[in-house]
């Protein structure tokens, strides 16, 4: 049951995967395998790398990270690299690439947003699979694509998005609530 939860992070493939709610839950995936589920796509690979090609500089993800005039970001302190998951080909359009694998053109970060009525559900494939190799940028990276992940949630469901809200883990502190003197709240 995931209905307590307002994201779900998938670091590997997972065997019972149609048992997570992917249309009901934004999603942050490291795993190719994931990708397959979520998006459609023509397929998937990896392969080992140090650095990544930055597409958008721009992008939320790479907010307060110095990116080099070559694109070329090291992202694991591995002096070899480590694995490094991307996706070969697209099929489905709203689908935004930020990062390849270095010197393709292979998406190794990217995300979508689908809306569907008043609910907004985010999808992140962050294809740098071995966090314990990460350098400061990679969990830079990680750490903004988690913030945009959260962006616009309520997880108290207090009427209040998280940004906006006194305290997003309890429903009786948000905005405008009634002050109850030497409450601890």
């Amino acid at each position: 049951d995931f209905s307590d939860y307002g994201i779900v992070i998938i670091v590997e493939d997972v065997t019972q995967k149609d048992l997570i709610p992917y249309d009901e839950i934004s999603t942050i995936f490291l795993d190719r395998d994931i990708a397959e589920e979520i998006w459609t796509l023509g397929s998937t690979g990896f392969s080992t790398g140090r650095f990544i090609e930055v597409k958008d500089e721009d992008s939320f993800v790479f907010e307060g990270i110095d990116i080099p005039s070559d694109d070329e970001l090291e992202v694991y302190n591995d002096l070899f690299g480590s694995t490094i998951h991307y996706i070969n080909s697209i099929q489905q359009s709203g689908l935004t690439t930020v990062a390849y694998k270095q010197d393709t053109s292979k998406p190794l970060i990217a995300y979508s947003t689908m809306i569907d009525g008043d609910e907004i559900r985010k999808y992140l494939f962050f294809g740098l699979k071995e966090s314990d190799d990460w350098n400061n940028d990679a969990e830079k990276m990680f750490e903004n694509s988690m913030l945009w992940l959260l962006e616009g949630l309520d997880q108290d469901e207090d009427g209040w998005i998280a940004e906006e809200d006194c305290n997003d883990l309890d429903e009786n502190v948000y905005p405008g609530a009634n002050e109850v003197s030497y409450d601890e709240i």
